[in-house]
């Protein structure tokens, strides 16, 4: 299962860029929409720079595009799961899951991402048995 941040994370930017392209339509000055592309751009460059996967046996978290990081825990590793959610974070349905390992809080967190309390239970299931 891939895992990337959800879009609905980037409400607030995505907002700003549909104001600057419609006051661009009005306005036609050239620099709002210079300023919406800039913005959609870094939007999606932050959303697709990270990257999550659960299989049945790793948690792998993959970051950058150019550079990569790469992160792999076992699942028979975890020894705990938190679940971040803000009022903001709970009406959208995304949030952020803190994987723990044996002494490390946090090994893994996945951001900003849809479904965290599914995704949260998939991983119980998984260090469970």
């Amino acid at each position: 299962m891939e895992i990337r941040i959800s879009r609905k994370a980037f409400l607030i930017e995505y907002l700003f860029i549909i104001f600057f392209l419609l006051m661009f339509v009005k306005i036609q000055q050239y620099f709002l929409l210079a300023l919406a592309i800039t913005i959609f751009l870094y939007t999606e460059i932050k959303r697709i720079n990270v990257k999550y996967k659960i299989t049945s046996e790793n948690v792998i978290e993959e970051r950058g595009i150019f550079n990569k990081k790469i992160t792999e825990i076992k699942i028979k590793d975890i020894s705990g799961i938190e679940i971040y959610q803000s009022f903001f974070d709970r009406t959208l349905n995304i949030g952020s899951i803190g994987i723990s390992v044996l002494g490390l809080k946090d090994a893994i967190k996945f951001e900003k991402i849809s479904n965290p309390k599914e995704i949260a239970k998939i991983l119980k299931e998984g260090f469970k048995s």
